[in-house]
């Protein structure tokens, strides 16, 4: 699993938005399989956790049942992307260059779905409210937001059509993108998270010495 903190929310609070995206555990000490948004506070469940689910088992799972997720508005994954530093294109969108750093580090983050051949790296996510967990899917086609790394400076960021609507069906390439309300306050993660980084710099120091 590509899963690896590259955006750091800093301990100077003054950065750029998107110096907002921090990894954190979900299950277990050090499985960094949700991504904070400090600025919203919600919580990005890892793409890779869903990947090769259909949509019924995604509705049904604890993610949904007992975890407090949900699959994600556009507005939300909109959002998401603005504060990863991102331009999200709808329905398609064009070629892009530009924000290749954080194309990069927002798939790494949020977890690679597709690592191709060359080693560049896609992430493909399922939406709301193409898909639905409260009712039946609507529309003639699923929806999915996709950050396609095309070469060192080329990618897509844009929302496109996915699978034909079936509630079974597999796409072993997609997961899904689930989101919730953070359940530890945004001040309190982002201090324990910076306390954290203090006291790693802190036993550098004294090995060194």
């Amino acid at each position: 699993m590509i899963k690896k903190l590259l955006m750091i929310f800093p301990l100077a609070l003054f950065q750029p938005v998107h110096a907002a995206l921090i990894s954190i555990d979900y299950l277990n000490p050090g499985d960094n399989l949700i991504t904070l948004d400090t600025n919203s506070g919600l919580e990005w469940l890892d793409l890779t956790v869903t990947q090769g689910m259909s949509t019924d088992a995604v509705q049904s799972s604890a993610y949904i049942t007992r975890e407090g997720f949900q699959y994600a508005l556009l507005s939300d994954v909109t959002t998401l992307f603005n504060n990863a530093g991102i331009t999200l294109f709808s329905r398609g969108g064009p070629i892009s260059s530009g924000q290749i750093n954080e194309i990069n580090s927002l798939i790494t983050l949020t977890g690679a779905t597709t690592v191709k051949s060359n080693g560049l790296l896609t992430s493909e996510g399922m939406l709301n409210p193409f898909i639905t967990p409260s009712g039946p899917l609507s529309g003639e086609w699923a929806f999915k937001a996709e950050l396609n790394v095309l070469n060192s400076s080329m990618y897509y960021a844009s929302v496109a059509k996915g699978e034909p609507l079936s509630q079974s069906a597999v796409a072993a390439q997609i997961g899904s993108y689930l989101v919730r309300p953070s359940p530890v306050p945004v001040p309190a993660a982002v201090w324990l998270f910076t306390s954290g980084l203090i006291g790693l710099a802190g036993l550098a120091r004294r090995r060194k010495a």
